[in-house]
């Protein structure tokens, strides 16, 4: 198992690099998935699996910056736009890009202890790859 410590590469939301190079400090955690389930065949009583769709959902985090409104617009999008987010470990040829995203909510708040001012939004998409 390899270890990576420092920064590890870039977050990059609706083609906007929030971290890494950026230099902003950021967050991002993408949760992947299948839809599951389960039905009994007509005239027996054993379940069997079934695979859906992918699914996939998320939260990006990084510092307020004054001015800066890309957070804002993408909640703004009222014409069905939608972005990806991707995070990716440099030199590692390494990622996983969540596409078909909206974002229902911006939260901001000062972290505690650092005053830091701090923007989440979560985000729901409709692949990964």
């Amino acid at each position: 198992m390899a270890v990576y410590t420092g920064t590890l590469g870039e977050i990059t939301v609706s083609g906007t690099v929030i971290s890494g190079s950026a230099g902003t400090g950021s967050e991002c955690t993408v949760v992947i998935g299948r839809e599951r389930g389960k039905f009994n065949k007509v005239g027996t009583n054993v379940s069997e699996h079934t695979n859906g769709m992918k699914t996939v959902e998320g939260t990006v985090t990084r510092k307020w910056i004054s001015g800066d409104t890309l957070f804002q617009s993408l909640i703004d999008l009222a014409d069905g736009t939608e972005f990806n987010v991707k995070v990716e470990i440099s030199g590692q040829a390494t990622s996983i890009t969540a596409s078909g995203c909206v974002a229902n909510t911006v939260t901001r708040r000062v972290a505690p202890g650092t005053e830091v001012m701090l923007e989440t939004m979560p985000f729901v998409g409709r692949d990964w790859f």
